[in-house]
């Protein structure tokens, strides 16, 4: 594998972060990259805290969804955790059905399989979901424009699907609006 590094960075600023930080230049010019440029820089980026997270909900219409969590779990409906096949998808579905064990909350997980139904949701996943009585589903690393799937799964559940990539946005039972 052949890693070809941006050349545009202030090489004096890669040699004192090298330097402060005890690595390879090469280490320090993948973080100048990256903005970082100082030691506390590195800190933070290294042993990161919850106070340097940025607020969640500056996310568009974070405040609905987590409305529409706490109904389902004051509801104790059933709901469906559909991650992906990698491994960050796999790390997220497993955090977020951690989360729901230790709230007693019902839920399923749900990760296609890649060679019988490929990348992102699938009607055949929300098929057997539905099947499950699943009541609300939560996408974990699954950006896709599956809109025939999307639809199906709005059809058949009460669902909000988020693609913040593309700011496209599918609300209950609503068609298809763009922001």
């Amino acid at each position: 594998m052949h890693w070809t590094i941006n050349q545009n960075s202030d090489q004096k600023i890669i040699n004192q972060l090298s330097n402060e930080l005890s690595v390879d230049t090469t280490l320090a010019a993948l973080l100048v990259n990256r903005g970082i440029v100082s030691f506390d820089d590195a800190k933070n980026f290294f042993r990161p805290k919850l106070e340097h997270l940025h607020n969640p909900f500056l996310m568009m219409d974070m405040d609905i969804a987590v409305k529409r969590i706490d109904q389902a779990i004051s509801n104790k409906e059933n709901i469906l955790v559909y991650g992906d096949y990698d491994v960050d998808g796999a790390t997220s579905t497993a955090l977020l059905g951690n989360y729901y064990s230790r709230l007693n909350q019902k839920f399923e997980i749900y990760i296609p399989d890649r060679k019988k139904e490929g990348y992102g949701p699938s009607i055949k996943g929300f098929q057997e979901l539905i099947d499950k009585k699943v009541k609300i589903i939560f996408t974990v690393d699954c950006g896709t424009l599956s809109f025939e799937a999307i639809n199906f799964a709005k059809e058949n559940l009460n669902t909000s699907y988020k693609d913040l990539t593309k700011k496209i946005i599918f609300e209950e039972k609503d068609l298809l609006k763009e922001k």
